[in-house]
């Protein structure tokens, strides 16, 4: 096993990831992707609120929206 190559390595993980039904064209994929990036904003919202950048409503919906699709994902 220690010779394998890094294309064999790669098509392993791959084949494993599709078994899990992680790949990059399932809807649990694209749902989890949003999520991480609606989490990343609400992160950015909040510092912004912290610094008298953003309003307490603009906080309260970057939270809302980030919540709701980690219900669906």
């Amino acid at each position: 096993m220690k010779d394998m190559k890094d294309m064999e390595l790669k098509e392993i993980f791959l084949d494993r990831i599709l078994e899990m039904g992680w790949d990059k064209d399932s809807p649990d994929y694209k749902m989890r992707k949003m999520a991480w990036k609606l989490q990343e904003q609400f992160d950015i919202v909040w510092l912004d609120y912290l610094k008298g950048n953003a309003t307490y409503d603009e906080w309260e919906k970057a939270l809302d929206s980030w919540l709701n699709v980690e219900m669906l994902a």
